[in-house]
């Protein structure tokens, strides 16, 4: 639906503008969400940066979280991952809310936020609760383009 970056802050993509016209209350959680994670990125990246032994240059640290809805069997599973600099780094698991290293200089992250019970809550939050229903409701809302079989060119 979207993207937040450092440099270009929240961007909406053209899918999502009908959407977002008809209930703007989400472009405004949207930014919300943007505008408060973006000040949290730059010191994991500086902490990421010492932990690889970095000094500087450019760094990219990415968040990519969502949800898959089973609409037949009702099932939900949300997902959040964590890369840095096009490596996969951490990667939450929705059966045990905790996260998983998936490089070893991510153990100590993994382990560090699960001992923050506000953070695994907030976490299970939004992987379990938030983010379903609004992929429910982008589903409903967005139903015939979705499923329309006509060939849309790209501009």
């Amino acid at each position: 639906m979207g993207s937040c970056d450092s440099n270009k802050g929240l961007h909406v993509k053209d899918v999502a503008k009908s959407f977002i016209i008809k209930y703007p209350e989400q472009l405004e959680w949207y930014k919300q969400e943007c505008f408060s994670l973006l000040p949290k990125l730059k010191p994991r990246t500086d902490s990421l940066m010492r932990l690889y032994d970095q000094s500087g240059g450019v760094h990219v640290l990415q968040k990519v979280e969502g949800c898959e809805w089973d609409d037949e069997t009702e099932e939900v599973k949300g997902f959040s991952q964590f890369g840095y600099d096009g490596e996969d780094l951490l990667e939450w698991d929705p059966k045990t809310f905790t996260w998983i290293a998936l490089r070893p200089e991510a153990v100590n992250i993994s382990m560090m936020w699960y001992t923050k019970k506000y953070l695994r809550e907030s976490f299970k939050t939004v992987l379990t609760q938030m983010l379903p229903e609004l992929l429910k409701m982008y589903v409903e809302y967005g139903r015939s383009f979705l499923l329309r079989t006509d060939h849309v060119e790209a501009v």
